[in-house]
């Protein structure tokens, strides 16, 4: 899987959920949920923009970009989607 975290959701990340995760951590746990999410189905939010839960109420917002990877825009959490 080819899959990239911008340099925002690094620090949406860390600033969210822990300060001290590095970029191999965070990509390994996105990609396995990816796949996982990938095989029953991936719905956009919006043409070319999907919303993967990546734990319980930790939302990654991805695309795919020119060279077919997956990017990981930014991440939010639940309740800064819902006020």
């Amino acid at each position: 899987m080819r899959l990239k975290i911008s340099d925002h959701a690094m620090i949406r990340y860390r600033e969210r959920i822990s300060g001290k995760t590095d970029y191999k951590q965070i990509k390994k746990q996105v990609a396995g949920k990816l796949q996982s999410q990938l095989r029953i189905g991936l719905d956009a939010i919006s043409p070319g923009c999907f919303l993967l839960e990546v734990f319980p109420d930790m939302l990654a917002v991805l695309t795919i970009d020119t060279g077919g990877y997956w990017v990981v825009l930014t991440f939010y959490r639940g309740d800064e989607l819902t006020g």
